[in-house]
């Protein structure tokens, strides 16, 4: 389990740009989801009840700084 109390060591620019793609499946985003998480981000996972865009996308995962809790963006995927 990363150390919450430190930086990540995949740095925000790195993390907004992984955020800002669309993933192809959900598989996929949860890939970047968990990478994300092993480099010390805090990430929480939306398998169970996924929240959708007007534009039809999911939410895979919520992406937050371990320390200031700000976020770098979200992981999507078309909805399913």
């Amino acid at each position: 389990m990363p150390d919450t109390g430190s930086e990540p060591r995949i740095g925000e620019l790195d993390a907004a740009e992984l955020c800002a793609d669309v993933y192809p499946s959900w598989r996929d985003a949860l890939v970047i989801a968990r990478r994300l998480r092993a480099a010390g981000w805090v990430v929480v996972e939306h398998a169970e009840h996924p929240s959708r865009r007007a534009d039809g996308l999911a939410m895979v995962a919520g992406v937050y700084h371990p320390i200031s809790y700000e976020s770098p963006g979200d992981l999507f995927t078309p909805g399913r």
